[in-house]
Formats: structure tokens, C-alpha cells, sequence
């Protein structure tokens, strides 16, 4: 299966990696502030869906609703 997907559990974490503990993420906040960390955890430009601001919309409202499901099935909310 990792060949198909092409990326070890670490590839795969690396950009989010940098983003947590890069002394450069650090230092320039303003140059990655709500940037995109492609692979390898290098500046990129996020895809077509990842720059709709509609389809953002929704999937807040979706994770929202999600969330709330979850927390009052369990008596939490």
C-alpha cells in the first residue's frame, strides 16, 4: 500500500513538521503565515480546492456539525 500512495508515514508528516518546529517558520511568522507547505515542507501554492473560500465555508460548517454529532451522542455538549 505505501507505494501506492507513494510517501513513508514520515514524508507524509514532514511538512507539518516544519510548520511545528522549523527555527525558519519561526523567525519569518509573516512569510508562512496561512501559507501552504507542499512536500518536503517547502513554500507552495495550495491547489485550486485548497484556495476556494466557499468550499472552506463549508467544510468548517461541516466539521462543526460533525463535531457537535459527536460530542452530544457521547453527552458531552
Amino acid at each position: 500500500m505505501l507505494k501506492a500512495l507513494g510517501k513513508t508515514p514520515l514524508q507524509g508528516a514532514k511538512s507539518a513538521l516544519v510548520a511545528a518546529a522549523s527555527p525558519e517558520v519561526k523567525e519569518k511568522k509573516e512569510k508562512y503565515k496561512g501559507a501552504y507547505l507542499g512536500p518536503g515542507g517547502k513554500l507552495a501554492r495550495a491547489s485550486a480546492a485548497g484556495r476556494d473560500e466557499k468550499l472552506a465555508k463549508k467544510l468548517w460548517e461541516l466539521s462543526e456539525k460533525t463535531v457537535r454529532e459527536i460530542l452530544e451522542s457521547k453527552g458531552l455538549q
